[in-house]
């Protein structure tokens, strides 16, 4: 990673342009993609001992993240999303990278205005969540104030819930339907022709579920579908 992101000298001398770019919002969208990973990139290296001269700290991405166009957060959020998934990321299992790694700098780095949420990075962050392995449950509360609704035609077709994020769903329903609950809404897209198989198949992993509020909710849009 180090030699991706070059020298610790270099990258503190050209830091405060990079982070007024953001500022001016007048750049190519290729361009942004960079300077994201090239930050991202940094925060990751700085947990190492030998990188402690590089100079960033999680504000200063929450700036450049918050204060970007819309493709800042898209790019953002799709590196996130990558590199929770790594095939040899570290920590070794995707549970660790996310408690360790890649949860607190999503925490620190994310923000936290209404008005910059949208459908693209929502869906990434979606993902990221549905990759995240036995931290789901925990990547959802993340990410749940942070998502808005998008088209969902089938959960299982737009969550990717085949075959290996259907796990999640047989280990975790009540977190699930949280996520679910979170992306659907009739007055901004139909509802997902599947809510109800999905419904079914919650209640029989957990019976008492069928009493809590985001299931009854769920459970009464899911018979909007076909009427």
């Amino acid at each position: 990673m180090d030699q991706n992101i070059g020298s610790a000298r270099l990258f503190n001398v050209l830091k405060p342009a990079m982070l007024q770019a953001f500022e001016r919002r007048n750049l190519p969208d290729h361009v942004f993609e960079g300077l994201v990973t090239q930050l991202l990139s940094v925060m990751l290296w700085k947990r190492q001992p030998e990188a402690a001269a590089y100079q960033l700290t999680s504000a200063e991405v929450k700036k450049a993240v918050t204060t970007g166009p819309t493709v800042v957060r898209r790019y953002a959020s799709h590196d996130l999303w990558r590199l929770v998934g790594e095939q040899d990321g570290l920590p070794g299992t995707r549970r660790e990278r996310w408690e360790q790694v890649i949860g607190p700098l999503f925490r620190n780095i994310w923000p936290l205005d209404a008005n910059l949420r949208e459908e693209e990075s929502s869906r990434n962050l979606v993902l990221m969540a549905l990759t995240c392995e036995d931290a789901f449950p925990d990547a959802v509360e993340a990410i749940l104030d942070f998502v808005v609704p998008y088209q969902l035609y089938l959960l299982t077709h737009s969550l990717r819930l085949e075959p290996e994020h259907d796990q999640l769903v047989q280990a975790f329903p009540r977190a699930f339907l949280r996520l679910v609950n979170a992306l659907v809404d009739p007055a901004i897209y139909p509802v997902p022709g599947d809510l109800g198989e999905y419904l079914q198949e919650c209640a029989r992993l957990d019976p008492a579920i069928t009493a809590d509020p985001i299931y009854v909710r769920l459970f009464g849009l899911s018979r909007q579908v076909g009427a």
